[in-house]
């Protein structure tokens, strides 16, 4: 049975400006050193397994290359066994890294004064790539791909919305994103590796870089559920705002197009909606309301009218716009108004309709802050209501996963009985066939065999007794069976024919 290929795209930062203040730091690890632990890993990986792909991809803050695999710079790559001992492929994943970052690093423009690294280019490149590989795979041929992110400098807000739809297709494509840093935390590191079950680490020590790629990445996904992995630490959900660009705690949302904006503008940016009615307040935390892991009792208001405000969207959606409604309709919806008692009392009271009007918009208002405030007291029953069926999916989950493996353990004991059938089938025939074989060769060997007390009565008794007389019929029986036997070039006539041939002598 052949094993699945594991493919595995790794991405590195290769900043300029963050190793160039590195430079006048000895304690700290310099670019050469980074570099040279990378392909320590890479040669890692692909020395782990036969089955194990690689890819390299790099990037800087204007621009992304491929580094490995390079077909046109592998085929000038001659290994030297007595300049290396190196394996063969590992000195080309070697030569070609350090030829195309040396390539790479030279077409850095050093006028360019962002400090951010092109990470959703790369990203997305990568998933490019794996759509081709897939696209492009034999049919029956099961690979996995995963990607692994090395980053250095810190976050871009202005790559939010792209790096997000990278994310959301690689989480769509079963593709895990895995992150690690050397700088600060990476809030869209952190949101990319827990949203495709991905595993995120910010490196304490830079110096230890090699040894917690090898715990922690060298693997696959299935094998890391037998590993001991850190503390899963709290994820930062901040969003980025559309008119900015920057990670945001508390904003604004457009209910048509759901866009982002850290102020409450007149009109959205995204769908030009012009309604201040269809915004709601949004707050976002750096840990995301889960209901497992949050004390019913020290609920936060702004994350009970967070949901209370998702609600009211949801039921502000649900309603027709203004292009859904026909003239047709308009007129069954006046016709039916006019049969409501209120609009009956109105019309004959000579009330001012604009008036009422105000006067019912603001009732519909304090009855909408109602509707808020209930669903803001029934705001623990729902959680607890949630906690509890969440609780109950685990328990099904574990059922499911029991019982799977009951039926596993049926199938092997169906299995062995099978085979115990079939063995004790097999011995069956076998004890038959020997029973068969029993009478014949028993006939045979008391046919041939010489007992002890013949051979005494002949060589010793005289000849005239009856005893010796029926033994030497009995000898001369044997002697003639013997012969016959003979005939048919059976070995055991051999044992006795010497011993037969001595006693008629005698």
């Amino acid at each position: 049975m052949s094993s699945s290929a594991k493919h595995l795209v790794v991405i590195i930062d290769l900043n300029p400006f963050y190793w160039s203040d590195k430079v006048s730091s000895s304690a700290t690890l310099n670019f050469k050193q980074y570099l040279k632990i990378i392909i320590q890993f890479c040669n890692a990986y692909v020395a782990f397994d036969i089955n194990h792909r690689l890819t390299i991809i790099g990037c800087s803050n204007n621009e992304t290359c491929f580094l490995y695999p390079d077909p046109t710079n592998e085929s000038l790559i001659v290994p030297t066994v007595t300049q290396t001992n190196l394996f063969e492929q590992l000195f080309v994943i070697d030569r070609i890294v350090e030829n195309n970052v040396k390539e790479f690093m030279q077409n850095v423009l050093p006028s360019q004064t962002s400090t951010g690294s092109m990470i959703t280019m790369a990203v997305t490149q990568a998933l490019c790539y794996i759509n081709r590989l897939i696209r492009d795979a034999v049919p029956g041929e099961k690979t996995s791909y995963r990607i692994l992110i090395i980053q250095t400098t810190p976050d871009t807000s202005k790559q939010y919305m792209n790096f997000m739809n990278a994310v959301f297709t690689s989480e769509k494509t079963n593709v895990p994103i895995d992150g690690c840093i050397l700088n600060n935390d990476s809030s869209l590191l952190q949101q990319a590796c827990d949203l495709t079950s991905g595993i995120y680490l910010r490196v304490p020590d830079p110096n230890g870089l090699l040894q917690y790629l090898l715990w922690l990445y060298l693997t696959d996904k299935d094998v890391r559920k037998m590993l001991a992995l850190p503390t899963k630490v709290a994820v930062d959900y901040r969003p980025a705002c559309f008119c900015h660009h920057k990670l945001i705690d508390t904003g604004y949302v457009c209910s048509v197009c759901l866009s982002i904006y850290c102020d409450n503008a007149a009109t959205c940016t995204t769908c030009r909606s012009a309604s201040d009615i269809n915004r709601y307040l949004i707050m976002a935390t750096e840990e995301p309301f889960h209901i497992d892991h949050t004390d019913l009792g020290d609920l936060e208001s702004e994350q009970l009218y967070l949901e209370a405000a998702n609600i009211l969207q949801k039921l502000q959606s649900d309603k027709p716009s203004d292009a859904e409604w026909s003239l047709d309709d308009m007129e069954a919806n006046i016709e039916e108004n006019l049969q409501d008692e209120f609009v009956q009392e109105a019309l004959t009271q000579d009330i001012d309709l604009a008036q009422y009007s105000e006067k019912i918009q603001d009732q519909l208002q304090i009855h909408e802050k109602a509707f808020v405030q209930d669903f803001i007291g029934e705001a623990n029953n729902i959680a607890n209501l949630h906690m509890q069926i969440s609780s109950c999916d685990k328990i099904l989950e574990s059922m499911d996963h029991m019982l799977r493996n009951f039926q596993n353990n049926l199938a092997n004991i169906s299995n062995e009985i099978r085979h115990l059938q079939h063995y004790s089938a097999e011995l069956n025939i076998k004890k038959k066939n020997r029973e068969l074989v029993r009478g014949q060769l028993t006939q045979v060997v008391d046919e041939m065999v010489v007992p002890q007390s013949m051979i005494q009565i002949i060589m010793d008794m005289p000849v005239t007794e009856r005893q010796f007389l029926e033994q030497l019929h009995e000898l001369s029986h044997k002697i003639k069976f013997v012969k016959a036997q003979s005939f048919h070039d059976a070995i055991a006539c051999q044992d006795v024919q010497e011993v037969l041939e001595k006693l008629r002598v005698k």
